[in-house]
């Protein structure tokens, strides 16, 4: 059975019909009544955002006041970080997954609830609006300078953030490449170390850094966190170009067809994002599961979302991500509004 609260499931049937003029229950929906609904032709873009949070240096009033507007729960996880660094990234993690969510579906901010599966893959859990979204889901990744999100409409999402060492951790010694290396050696299979160990030394922690990076996402989009060992299972392929964007995967030796990978570089660090068909989804609940109005897409209509071009990730200042009224609170409270950062008026929110 879904663990949805009946509330919820009320809204989001009532919701369901508004959308698609049906009257299916969620047992039928479950079931895979929905299969073959035609996506709407105006279907919403898809949103890659990233912030650096090496340019962000608020006020302790603007950071108290960004703070006191998280859950009691997501405060105390902000908090529970010893490094100032990252309790930005936790912080801002959270700014973006709401941000992104108002703008893809139009629920006012101060509406929007995150849901976390039990491997922790989070979800907009507040019913909207399905028109040309109905799997609308969204993953976010922070690690080094960056912290980033990105959603889809069709597909599942998952996505990661990988710095090299050096900008990873305050604590990260500087090793030689061998012995960096021998750390993971569980992480990454046979065939991919092979690639790796192609790389001239001075390339080969990037190189692994690529590898990683894309198990990461991999995993992210499934939802099972770290119940999925080891990650050598999922085993990947860059092809004739071995600083491609864009791989192959197979999983325990067979192919993943329903899966497509790309990856884009900022600076030295690799953003990668995974997408695949609704049945990846591993949610032990249902929570998750039971947002999703099209678990099982028309396989042309699947091909096409996987193989879309997606955006390239375009960066936010923390003003981007702010409603009018905290948006005004926060500067008059002495926080920095980044480069790219519009006026109150402004805001999309």
């Amino acid at each position: 059975a879904l663990m949805i609260s009946p509330r919820l499931l009320d809204e989001w049937e009532e919701q369901e019909r508004q959308d698609q003029g049906t009257s299916l229950s969620t047992e039928e929906r479950a079931a895979g009544k929905v299969e073959g609904a035609a996506r709407p032709s105006n279907q919403p873009r898809l949103l890659r955002w990233f912030v650096d949070i090496s340019e962000w240096d608020p006020s302790k009033a603007a950071w108290e006041m960004l703070l006191g507007s998280l859950t009691e729960e997501r405060k105390k996880s902000v908090l529970r970080f010893r490094f100032v660094d990252d309790q930005k990234r936790a912080l801002v993690s959270t700014l973006l997954q709401k941000a992104v969510c108002a703008e893809a579906t139009g629920i006012p901010y101060d509406q929007i609830e995150i849901g976390r599966t039990k491997g922790k893959k989070p979800y907009l859990l507040t019913p909207h609006s399905t028109h040309g979204a109905p799997n609308f889901n969204f993953n976010v990744s922070h690690e080094g300078y960056y912290v980033a999100v990105a959603t889809e409409n069709l597909c599942i999402v998952g996505m990661d953030i990988s710095a090299p060492p050096e900008v990873r951790s305050p604590l990260s010694p500087s090793l030689a490449a061998e012995r960096y290396l021998q750390n993971f050696e569980d992480v990454c299979s046979a065939a991919e170390w092979a690639q790796i160990r192609r790389h001239p030394v001075e390339h080969q922690i990037a190189a692994f850094q690529r590898f990683w990076s894309l198990k990461e996402a991999f995993v992210k989009a499934r939802g099972d966190g770290l119940y999925f060992h080891p990650l050598s299972r999922v085993s990947f392929d860059f092809g004739a170009d071995p600083w491609g964007t864009s791989a192959t995967a197979t999983l325990d030796g067979c192919r993943l067809n329903d899966w497509t990978f790309c990856m884009e570089k900022l600076e030295d660090h690799w953003f990668s994002v995974a997408r695949a068909h609704p049945s990846a989804v591993c949610d032990q609940h249902g929570s998750f599961k039971g947002t999703l109005r099209c678990p099982v897409p028309v396989q042309a209509e699947l091909r096409a979302a996987l193989d879309d071009v997606a955006p390239e990730f375009e960066k936010k200042a923390i003003a981007d991500l702010l409603p009018p009224g905290m948006l005004r609170e926060y500067t008059v409270l002495g926080g920095n509004l980044l480069p790219t950062a519009p006026s109150p008026d402004n805001s999309s929110f």
